[in-house]
């Protein structure tokens, strides 16, 4: 596949036309402040309408404290501008480029003229995720193993009870990803963190403090299943190595790719997996290659956003070259190539444009497909 997919760039240059590269369209650059961007929405265009928006915390050092600010373009990344906003931002979520919502510190806000104004609609204390189907369903997780369901739009949320019956403690237990193939089908997932025994010292510091395999405690993974709406869920629960951080499925067919991010010391610092007619399969793991997003776009083209890792040390805290990888079968990967700029530690993917697909990093970069 990998061959198929070279095959198709090479034929497009033929015609002469330039190969699909992912460029930065937008880079925060100002002396003494850096743009943390800390979530990432682009809705797919209405009627003519486009919204891309970054959401982060802008530090200074001459302030203790972040300030929070939102970036948005209404032209596909042609010109941007710079948005205050209510609170330091956890998430956001935008189902079209009016209509969006925001997290910060427990309170949910509304926006309906994309993010020029925002109104507060309720208090949700230990939200992490949004996620939202139209003007009233949605669902929201986070700490404390909570879960909550929302039919009038983020006004009145009803906790999902289910979400508490994995037998993990409370206090280390929280659930961080919602992923819906339609408005029927979906899951949320969580993890349960162990609390490690005696000091612990980042490999990065001291490498031979100790060996890959005793840093390596596994995790307890919660998963929450609905095929009804999220009226009722199963839960279920297992222990594995590593965090699942990611959970893609396709909207077009019964799909789907996870990612598994492991602790500083592994021999692999992720690895992707691929769901399909019940089985699961490993589609990706490569030393050098940290995965840090995952996405099925409409056209059933599967995405990894990646970080190059400089050496054996996967946690280093410095920021990599981002790698973009491209499936037309879920199965094998070849990268797109990136502009040479863009670096980072975390990577946001948001596809459901699929003709541009975007994806921002941590470091204050916005970058296009084109």
């Amino acid at each position: 596949m990998r061959t198929l997919i070279l095959t198709l760039l090479a034929a497009t240059l033929a015609a002469g036309q330039s190969t699909p590269r992912w460029r930065v369209v937008y880079e925060y650059d100002q002396d003494d402040t850096r743009f943390s961007i800390t979530d990432f929405a682009a809705p797919p265009p209405v009627n003519n309408e486009s919204l891309v928006i970054a959401v982060g915390d802008l530090w200074s050092r001459q302030r203790g404290r972040p300030v929070a600010q939102a970036v948005v373009s209404r032209n596909d990344g042609k010109t941007w501008e710079t948005l205050k906003l209510p609170g330091n931002p956890t998430s956001v979520f935008f189902l079209t480029p009016r209509l969006g919502w925001f997290n910060t510190g427990g309170n949910i806000y509304q926006t309906s003229d994309g993010a020029r104004t925002w109104t507060r609609l309720s208090r949700l204390n230990g939200a992490l995720r949004l996620h939202f189907f139209d003007e009233g369903l949605g669902f929201a997780v986070g700490l404390e193993k909570s879960a909550w369901r929302t039919i009038d739009g983020g006004r009145k949320w009803t906790p999902i009870k289910e979400a508490a019956e994995p037998s993990t403690k409370k206090e280390t237990s929280a659930y961080t990803v919602i992923s819906f193939r339609n408005e029927k089908v979906g899951v949320m997932v969580g993890t349960s963190v162990p609390v490690p025994r005696g000091p612990q010292v980042p490999r990065w510091i001291d490498p031979d403090s100790t060996s890959a395999s005793s840093r390596q405690l596994p995790r307890i993974t919660m998963t929450l299943a609905t095929a009804d709406g999220g009226q009722t869920w199963k839960t279920s629960s297992a222990s594995i190595f590593g965090q699942i951080t990611q959970w893609a499925q396709s909207p077009a067919t019964a799909e789907a790719l996870t990612l598994v991010e492991f602790q500083d010391g592994f021999t692999y610092p992720s690895e992707v997996h691929r769901w399909t007619a019940g089985k699961l399969e490993r589609t990706f793991r490569e030393k050098d290659r940290a995965v840090k997003d995952v996405a099925i776009d409409s056209l059933g083209r599967g995405w990894l956003a990646a970080v190059e890792i400089p050496g054996s040390l996967n946690a280093l805290p410095i920021p990599g070259k981002v790698k973009m990888l491209q499936s037309l079968d879920l199965k094998s990967w070849a990268e797109v190539p990136v502009d040479y700029r863009a670096y980072a530690m975390r990577l946001l993917l948001d596809v459901r444009n699929s003709v541009n697909p975007w994806v921002a990093t941590d470091t204050g970069q916005i970058l296009r497909l084109q």
